[in-house]
């Protein structure tokens, strides 16, 4: 079987192959040893990444394309490879991670079904951004109509929850670098 191009990769195939397990939650794709592409990205614990190959074997087919192709790789002789993309996530970080990757190799260029799913703590954070967005530019609001100096306290604190919220969210998301907030919500 030929060596993977990326040594994480082909040192993760190695220690599954000798039976170690990744740690927490992971993301991995299933690799076509034909061509050393993915075919499937995929999250899970424990050794979740061996389930496609064992259902392929009973005859337990969820997704057409994706077994189709393993069916391919077994008639070559030869065996699907599985590569950890990240371990030790938390649930929500890994079905992040999965949807990102899958983004980045393309829906097209996989058998996945679907381009991931999001997370509840992404889909509050989605919201939040939005809520961001629509917020209205201090001085306009304060503009609209006769506002006290409590008002302008409350806005100011309820925008600084929410970007201090939001931010912890990215964290715990693993959402990097510096957050552009819409300005209408900067204080």
């Amino acid at each position: 079987m030929p060596v993977l191009k990326n040594a994480r990769h082909e040192r993760f195939a190695q220690e599954l192959a000798k039976g170690e397990r990744p740690n927490g939650f992971y993301v991995y794709a299933l690799i076509d040893p034909r061509d050393g592409e993915p075919f499937y990205i995929g999250k899970g614990k424990g050794l979740r990444y061996q389930a496609h190959v064992a259902k392929w074997r009973k005859g337990t087919a969820d997704n057409a394309a994706k077994f189709a192709r393993i069916g391919e790789i077994a008639a070559a002789g030869l065996s699907v490879r599985a590569v950890c993309l990240e371990d030790g996530l938390t649930h929500s970080q890994a079905l992040e991670r999965e949807r990102a990757e899958i983004a980045r190799i393309g829906l097209s260029k996989l058998t996945n079904g679907r381009p991931g799913v999001r997370s509840a703590d992404a889909k509050i954070y989605a919201e939040g951004i939005e809520l961001l967005r629509r917020i209205k530019p201090f001085k306009r609001w304060m503009g609209e109509k006769r506002r006290t100096g409590c008002d302008a306290i409350l806005y100011h604190a309820v925008i600084a929850g929410l970007l201090d919220d939001m931010t912890a969210l990215a964290k715990s998301l693993k959402i990097e670098g510096n957050h552009q907030w819409p300005a209408a919500a900067l204080p």
